[in-house]
């Protein structure tokens, strides 16, 4: 699929598109990113890997990922609202394609000034507070911090208005942070919640539940029972990394 970049004889560019799955994955990516740049270039201006990004040797092609960013380059929407709805879950879908042929790195955007808004109209269209905003960019919302005092692309608000569409970011950004740091980094983070632990409990973990590792008690006898699972997870994650 080449795409084409104006419009002809009234009808959408993208009403007979379909992308060839059997393509060189890189070379899909980059057909699939230059077809949602083109849809959507009155929000975004370039879509870029990451210079870290590495793609790996052989995948398969998710065909119901590329089905459903298709729908949406394919979509003929009317009205801003209903552009940036296209837009956002185009977005997620090709974000989603890029995780899974990908080893390492992410998708870069970057947006006209025109479609960034400052956390004050965030907030007041989505009906949420500051507090909580800052929550859900820390969970992975996206926040482009270089645009300084306006730094949210508008269909964030799309995704914050539905639980579903939350949850979705929020997990695959998670995915992305998880992959993206290095092993020294994964140790560090591990530690670091281990050591939590043991100030918590100020002891080390087979002080702490001696009774449980020994027999004496159930482990559902516990007051936070999550406590000793999720202690346990991390030291032995710890021990397969050193």
């Amino acid at each position: 699929m080449t795409p084409q970049t104006y419009e002809s004889s009234g009808l959408s560019l993208f009403e007979n598109l379909h992308f060839d799955l059997s393509e060189d994955p890189m070379i899909l990516l980059l057909t699939v990113t230059q077809a949602v740049q083109t849809k959507f270039q009155q929000f975004v201006i370039g879509i870029t890997p990451s210079k870290e990004t590495i793609f790996k040797k052989q995948t398969a092609i998710d065909e119901n990922i590329i089905s459903k960013i298709e729908k949406e380059l394919k979509s003929k929407s009317s009205g801003m609202n209903n552009s940036i709805t296209s837009f956002a879950k185009a977005k997620y879908y090709l974000d989603k394609f890029f995780y899974d042929i990908t080893q390492r790195g992410t998708l870069r955007y970057f947006y006209k000034n025109s479609y960034l808004v400052p956390s004050s109209v965030l907030t007041q269209q989505v009906n949420i507070s500051r507090p909580t905003l800052s929550r859900r960019v820390q969970q992975g919302l996206e926040c482009i911090k270089e645009a300084g005092h306006s730094s949210y692309p508008k269909h964030n608000q799309f995704y914050l208005k539905s639980s579903l569409w939350t949850s979705r970011i929020q997990s695959l950004q998670e995915s992305y942070r998880i992959r993206n740091i290095n092993k020294k980094q994964l140790i560090s983070t591990i530690k670091e919640e281990i050591k939590k632990y043991e100030m918590q409990y100020n002891a080390s973990f087979d002080i702490a539940f001696k009774d449980v590792l020994d027999g004496s008690i159930d482990i559902y006898e516990l007051d936070e029972p999550d406590d000793f699972k999720d202690w346990k997870d991390l030291i032995e994650e710890l021990q397969e990394l050193e």
